[in-house]
């Protein structure tokens, strides 16, 4: 297994998603959600996180 190079460590990148979703026109329902994806890299392991959040507005 090849090593991450020195840089890597204590890096963070965040990607933040939001999404919407509407399935069909004529419901009455909001969709919204948002996704976060988390990854933090250090010299010895990776972490990643997952996030999701939803809303439902009625109207």
């Amino acid at each position: 297994m090849a090593e991450e190079p020195e840089d890597t460590a204590g890096r963070l990148i965040r990607r933040d998603i939001p999404y919407k979703d509407s399935p069909t026109p004529k419901l009455a329902a909001k969709r919204s959600a948002n996704f976060q994806i988390q990854f933090r890299f250090s010299s010895d392991s990776v972490q990643i996180q997952f996030r999701f959040s939803s809303d439902s507005v009625q109207t």
